[in-house]
């Protein structure tokens, strides 16, 4: 399992629409781009989209409000890597 390190159930951001894209394309996550999140321990979270997609990894900063979360990897990146 990829994601052993991360209790999903703990750890999660669900994000907006818009957001969730954005973050495919290797952006970070502002915290008015988060739709619902779960944060107990760990720093690292699993982003899924509204759906229930897992869209990768962040890790969250919860004194910025720009940068909310910061995305670690994400399911675009092996598209951009191997072009």
């Amino acid at each position: 399992e990829f994601f052993y390190f991360v209790d999903i159930k703990k750890n999660f951001a669900i994000l907006k629409p818009k957001t969730a894209f954005l973050f495919t394309t290797g952006k970070d996550v502002p915290k008015n781009g988060v739709k619902e999140y779960s944060w107990q321990g760990s720093k690292k979270l699993v982003i899924l989209n509204e759906e229930g997609v897992i869209l990768g990894l962040g890790l969250i900063n919860p004194k910025s409000n720009g940068k909310f979360i910061k995305n670690i990897t994400d399911i675009g990146e092996f598209i951009r890597r191997h072009k």
